[in-house]
């Protein structure tokens, strides 16, 4: 019988040097993850809008979205510590680990790959031109980027990821709808047009505008006609005071309202979605 060959007893005996995830990989991971928080969150804070007339509830809307960015934060910057990967990295086939023992990192070591990302320009030079693929924040850490173990097609990881980025971002538009056509000032605009001139509007109002105690709707009639509702807030609820013909269809789509020195407005324009919040400048 043949004696084995020292480089086969070694391959044997032996684990396989890791790989590390070059600039590629890295990007495409934050290609993924950022359209996930990003289309995830906007669809928590607003579902809400379904149940609640989001202009009687602003001030609630805008601690829901407080603890929905401290999420997509925590997703994002210390997944790595909490979570067994992040979607993103998952579709790249990428994992964050300790650089020495190969294993999940701690939060203190993903806090601390956090702090440098604002040198992004110089992170991805380093990772590009080093042979560790090691940006600042990893070396900082003692962290590493490697290529996952798994061997799970790309297709198999892709393909179910993205199909749901592409699925919430279709919903968008249609929650974003659903959430003005519930508002407190769009019920009120609707029975003074049904009352005052006959209009039994079930369309989706075209915008929706309120600003501190002014509440506006744009009602989408028809190609040549449509209303806008002027209306004055009370307490909890709103009186009509005017309405106005509009004849400029390129009036936008969405929702605006600015109460209290806090704003959340979305606008729907083709092809997406464009939608913030925060405090009034």
């Amino acid at each position: 019988m043949e004696s084995e060959k020292p480089s086969e007893v070694f391959s044997k005996t032996q684990h396989p040097v890791p790989k590390h995830a070059g600039l590629m990989r890295r990007a495409l991971a934050w290609g993924v993850d950022l359209p996930i928080v990003t289309g995830t969150g906007l669809l928590l804070i607003m579902l809400p809008g379904l149940i609640f007339p989001l202009d009687l509830m602003l001030p609630v809307m805008m601690t829901i979205m407080v603890g929905m960015q401290l999420l997509m934060f925590t997703y994002l910057f210390c997944g790595p510590a909490f979570l067994p990967n992040t979607l993103g990295r998952y579709v790249a086939g990428v994992k964050v680990v300790d650089n020495k023992s190969g294993r999940k990192i701690g939060w203190q070591q993903a806090f601390i790959r956090m702090l440098t990302l604002g040198l992004w320009p110089v992170e991805m030079l380093i990772i590009a031109f080093s042979k560790t693929k090691r940006r600042l924040g990893d070396r900082l850490a003692k962290t590493e980027v490697r290529l996952d173990a798994t061997r799970i097609p790309f297709w198999k990881r892709f393909l179910p990821v993205v199909t749901g980025v592409v699925l919430i971002f279709f919903l968008l538009p249609v929650l974003s709808r659903a959430c003005a056509n519930n508002m407190a000032v769009t019920r009120t605009a609707r029975k003074y047009l049904n009352r005052e001139y006959g209009l039994d509007v079930r369309r989706t109002p075209h915008s929706v505008r309120v600003r501190d105690e002014d509440g506006r709707v744009r009602f989408m009639i028809d190609e040549d006609n449509n209303k806008e509702v002027k209306l004055e807030r009370h307490n909890d609820g709103w009186t009509a005071l005017a309405a106005f013909d509009i004849y400029d269809n390129e009036l936008g789509n969405g929702i605006s309202l600015v109460q209290g020195g806090m704003h959340f407005e979305a606008n729907l324009k083709s092809p997406g979605i464009e939608i913030s919040f925060g405090e009034t400048e």
